[in-house]
């Protein structure tokens, strides 16, 4: 019986992308991105008490880190039920990720998404759509909230251009719950489900994904880049 929602190994030190709502930006360090070495150790202990491994960021974007492309590969020769995830801003290695072994890709856009779609392969980015392969996360904020879904209207253009795509909103965390009443006015009702996590009930590809709800329902044990290993209450220290 599984008793962790899922585990993660986080990339820590630089990081290009600079995204202003980033949980670790303050605790950025000006180093070359890299992964703990404890990733096979970590993996071997706790990939059996989960069905679902994460590899995402705490300061950095895994994608700057070659080793990143070996883990799926390795994660399965442990257990070979595992669903391994990419998380990533980087929209031009969907395709090397699956073909890597990722079960997921989990592409984090900003409001610039459709004015620069012409930088990756559209046609590819439908396929995974259709294969369940490929996931939006969008970090919303009081800033961008109208270009989303507003007057810009960018959630339904997305929509209409990969038909199945997955959506997850989420609330930015420095910002007041009032992200979340502004959410719920524009798109509707939504659906409890587990874990504190909500489902539009116009379309089930649109999750909402906000933390003060699901930090307190979901178990589980992060490896971060400096070789901690640690639960959610780690991002309350990093979260003010």
């Amino acid at each position: 019986m599984h008793n962790i929602d899922y585990i993660s190994i986080l990339a820590g030190g630089f990081c290009k992308f600079e995204c202003s709502f980033c949980v670790g930006n303050e605790i950025r360090r000006n180093e070359t991105p890299k992964f703990s070495k404890k990733i096979k150790s970590f993996i071997e202990c706790f990939s059996d008490q989960t069905n679902l491994l994460s590899v995402s960021g705490d300061t950095s974007d895994p994608c700057f880190i070659e080793e990143t492309y070996e883990i799926p590969k390795y994660a399965k020769k442990i257990n070979k039920d595992l669903k391994i995830t990419l998380h990533t801003r980087n929209k031009n290695i969907a395709e090397k990720a699956i073909k890597s072994g990722y079960d997921k890709y989990v592409l984090s856009i900003n409001e610039k998404f459709l004015t620069n779609i012409s930088d990756f392969n559209i046609e590819i980015f439908k396929k995974l759509s259709k294969e369940q392969k490929i996931r939006l996360s969008i970090v919303i904020t009081n800033e961008n909230i109208d270009f989303f879904y507003g007057r810009g209207n960018i959630i339904e253009e997305i929509i209409k251009l990969f038909e199945e795509i997955q959506i997850t909103l989420r609330p930015n965390v420095f910002e007041d719950v009032s992200i979340i009443k502004k959410l719920k006015e524009y798109f509707g009702e939504w659906e409890q489900r587990e874990n504190g996590v909500e489902v539009l009930k116009s379309n089930n590809k649109i999750w909402l994904w906000d933390y003060r709800k699901t930090n307190e329902k979901i178990k589980a044990v992060y490896l971060f880049s400096n070789g901690e290993i640690s639960s959610n209450c780690k991002w309350k220290k990093i979260i003010k």
